[in-house]
């Protein structure tokens, strides 16, 4: 077995997770393409790089290139007010721009007024419908956001009003098509069902997910216990600006390619070059709980050591999700969990020794 097998089945195992899957791409080539573990406990189904899984929050950057895409094609402004966009459907807009929303910064704390998950076959509500009417936006200095899943609703909202076709509608056609990305989809279609990892939380906290979920659409998300773990029906947030997005990890490795400007063309018709670079500036500082983030449009920014990476994280109930580019060695790399991890540490060792492990 390589070193980096035996530390992906050492850390399942230590964190309870029954199933990983990961890729990692090179100039719009995938390297490495992998999976571990059972995508389904209650079945014993193992998991192999054709499983589907939630992307969680990995989802912003789709919405991120959605609206960057728009600017770059001079459908919008980023820093132009929302309320010349959102057609009177909203108040207090005027100080709000579409950069605020992207990088955290307007000062909106998470506030929805529909359902927060949807199951296969369930249609989603529009961004206006999620969105609660008493919410006041504030613009905050940088340096002073805090991380929201509403900024991207509110995003989701723009796109909409600004395309005129829902955000899955304008990112299949504009972004997942182009690229021949078939598997990535909002919410589960029909043709993903077979191949959905299950997700997974541990007993202690199935009470807890109930409340959060909420009533009746809780329980039926609610599947067998296994092993101290509860096995989840499929199912997606409902803010579909924020989370919704679900694919395998090379379709995912292959999206942030893009991001890179790989393949060639592909990636230029999609986002040119200039603008997926300027995703990549440090605009401010965010707070996502006690830790401080510096970010992007979309993109969390990081250097260590030598590499300078852009990559962003995701979670919920059964899933954790990662993206991250390596611009100066033009790599892209995505990990998928089935259960949900709250410290990135020993996932941020697998990916840098699936890297290592690729290109050796």
């Amino acid at each position: 077995m390589s070193k980096l097998d035996v530390d992906v089945e050492r850390d399942l195992l230590r964190k309870r997770t029954p199933a990983l899957a990961m890729a990692v791409c090179h100039r719009g080539q995938i390297i490495l393409e992998r999976a571990w573990g059972l995508a389904d406990l209650a079945a014993g189904t193992v998991a192999d790089a054709a499983h589907v899984f939630q992307a969680c929050s990995v989802t912003k950057m789709f919405t991120a290139t959605a609206v960057v895409q728009l600017a770059a094609r001079n459908q919008l402004r980023l820093d132009e007010p929302l309320d010349r966009y959102l057609r009177g459907k909203g108040t207090g807009w005027s100080g709000i721009t579409a950069r605020h929303l992207l990088c955290h910064h307007a000062g909106l704390k998470d506030r929805f007024r529909t359902a927060p998950t949807l199951q296969p076959g369930m249609s989603p509500p529009t961004a206006f419908e999620m969105i609660d009417p008493s919410l006041r936006p504030s613009p905050r200095p940088a340096g002073h956001g805090a991380y929201a899943n509403v900024h991207y609703s509110a995003l989701w909202w723009l796109v909409e009003e600004v395309a005129g076709i829902s955000l899955a509608d304008y990112v299949s056609r504009e972004i997942l098509e182009p690229a021949g990305l078939h598997d990535i989809a909002y919410g589960y279609p029909e043709r993903f069902i077979p191949r959905a990892a299950k997700g997974h939380v541990g007993a202690f906290f199935e009470f807890p997910l109930l409340r959060m979920l909420g009533g009746r659409a809780a329980s039926d998300l609610v599947g067998r216990r296994v092993g101290g773990l509860v096995v989840l029906r499929p199912y997606v947030p409902a803010e579909w600006g924020a989370g919704g997005i679900v694919g395998t990890a090379s379709a995912l490795a292959r999206f942030g390619a893009l991001h890179l400007g790989f393949p060639t063309r592909v990636a230029e018709e999609i986002l040119d070059r200039e603008w997926a670079d300027a995703m990549r500036q440090p605009i401010g500082r965010i707070h996502l709980g006690p830790v401080a983030i510096t970010c992007g449009l979309g993109w969390w920014l990081k250097v260590d050591g030598e590499d300078v990476f852009a990559e962003h994280w995701g979670r919920a109930p059964g899933f954790t999700a990662a993206l991250r580019i390596l611009p100066q060695r033009q790599i892209s790399i995505a990990l998928l969990l089935n259960r949900l991890q709250l410290d990135p540490r020993p996932w941020d060792h697998i990916m840098r020794l699936a890297v290592a492990s690729a290109c050796s």
